[in-house]
């Protein structure tokens, strides 16, 4: 490892403003290419405790210069580098760092198609370009109210009300993404996270009163919004659901003076495109897995 960096795991929540400073830096005036993870990223992953003994912060004196999620188990890194130390140093002592952690394992991390010098290093230290990515899609938002589309009979958006509605939620939110990982006392923990806003807590209600398609929306101090997560219920899709909650949470970012939204899909889901295309939000970066296939020092 480089000398002039220490390593140390993320300690408690004194961390977390430092590292969501830094992630807007990132951000700051518009996403730069280096820039891997968005406040609410952040904010949703660690809704899971144990997230926080994934995290890890590399400093140079007492200056973050940046940190990374490293899951030991399926040995995959995911880098967040500061804009001032953006380059080959910071960036080598990471991937060096994560390989000596993985042992015999094969490093897997992710870099946007525009990030050039990154994608060199990955080359340089063996990394090959994996099937696996993301899409970034995006939209500006404007002046002009967002039109809701009409729902059908029975069914309406809205923002969540408050705390008692917590255990519909995270029904709704199950029921969506067919698992129960999310429970209850994550969600309260993701309800205090610094930057969660109840008018960003966003639901589609069935006529029978259940919540049967959720999203969690983020503001950065960029003006960038973030959709993350987003689901509706096997049993209510292809109606107009997930289209109408994007377009009523993108009217919210609206009103909170957003610059613009932001939502990302696994590649390969022609669904997901389609429906973020049908409401403006083109693909505008892809970021692509590479994991290290050969023993470089």
């Amino acid at each position: 490892m480089d000398p002039s960096f220490t390593v140390r795991p993320y300690a408690s929540e004194v961390d977390l403003p430092r590292l969501v400073s830094l992630v807007q830096d990132a951000w700051s005036p518009e996403r730069q290419p280096f820039a891997n993870f968005h406040i609410g990223d952040l904010f949703w992953r660690l809704r899971d405790p144990e997230c926080e003994t994934r995290l890890f912060l590399w400093e140079r004196g007492e200056t973050l210069a940046g940190f990374v999620e490293w899951d030991v188990t399926e040995a995959t890194l995911e880098v967040q580098i500061h804009p001032r130390f953006f380059g080959r140093e910071l960036d080598s002592a990471m991937l060096r760092w994560a390989e000596e952690q993985a042992g015999d394992s094969l490093v897997t991390t992710c870099a946007a198609d525009s990030n050039e010098p990154f994608l060199s290093l990955l080359a340089s230290r063996g990394y090959t370009k994996q099937q696996d990515g993301t899409n970034h899609h995006c939209r500006p938002i404007s002046d002009v109210p967002v039109e809701i589309p009409v729902l059908p009979e029975g069914y309406s958006v809205r923002s969540l009300h408050d705390a008692s509605e917590i255990a519909a939620r995270v029904k709704g939110h199950q029921s969506g993404w067919q698992s129960t990982k999310l429970t209850e006392e994550r969600y309260r923990r993701l309800v205090g996270m610094p930057e969660y806003r109840t008018d960003f807590d966003l639901v589609v209600v069935a006529p029978d009163g259940d919540f049967v398609a959720t999203a969690n929306v983020w503001l950065d101090t960029n003006g960038a919004g973030l959709f993350e997560p987003l689901s509706t219920a096997p049993a209510h899709r292809r109606i107009g659901l997930g289209r109408a909650l994007l377009r009523f949470g993108m009217e919210q970012l609206r009103l909170a003076r957003a610059r613009s939204v932001w939502v990302a899909s696994v590649l390969h889901n022609p669904a997901a495109t389609a429906l973020y295309e049908s409401v403006g939000l083109s693909v505008v970066r892809r970021d692509a897995c590479y994991r290290k296939s050969a023993q470089i020092d």
